[in-house]
């Protein structure tokens, strides 16, 4: 079974999440900005680990190049933001309509939940959570956007790792006569 790890990580909940699945799996790891198409071209699998940003996968631009190499892999996704882990319909349907050009399966789909500390958060990002916030006290939604969250666990990985070994070990009795 090879394969390859590829994260965005913007607060660094992801990049843990990644190092730690690399460091499980024994997988090369990358981030976005490392991972070129000859990094991929010899590997079965590719993780995609990313925060989810307004709603996107950050790591979305970079799948929509690299899609041609992609295609011919099998995909995992790590979709991780502030979110509770239970929430787990939230992360998948965030990962089908960000990665729409690519073809995935929902139960290669996992979400994670990270830190949000509004206090760490860089300007553009606090300000867009004060203008929903705002907008949140106008409609009739939950007013919890502006509490922080810390919702990392490394052992929400387990069932991530559990669920590749086992889909490649299906896999490859499939190939075996």
């Amino acid at each position: 079974m090879s394969g390859n790890i590829v994260y965005y990580s913007t607060y660094g909940s992801t990049k843990q999440y990644a190092e730690i699945l690399a460091q499980k799996l024994q997988w090369p790891l990358y981030s976005w900005k490392e991972a070129k198409s000859r990094t991929l071209i010899h590997s079965d699998i590719v993780v995609m680990a990313s925060n989810i940003r307004i709603g996107k996968l950050k790591i979305r631009k970079w799948a929509r190049k690299h899609r041609g190499i992609l295609r011919d892999k099998a995909l995992y996704v790590l979709a991780v933001g502030a979110n509770a882990p239970d929430e787990q319909d939230y992360y998948i349907e965030t990962a089908m309509k960000s990665l729409d050009f690519l073809d995935l399966k929902r139960e290669n789909i996992f979400g994670l939940g990270g830190i949000k500390h509004l206090s760490e958060l860089k300007r553009t990002d606090a300000f867009l959570f004060r203008v929903l916030d705002k907008i949140i006290r106008e409609g009739t939604m939950e007013r919890e956007i502006l509490l922080d969250a810390d919702h990392f666990n490394p052992q929400d990985l387990n069932p991530v790792v559990m669920h590749i070994k086992r889909t490649f070990i299906r896999n490859k009795n499939k190939e075996t006569p």
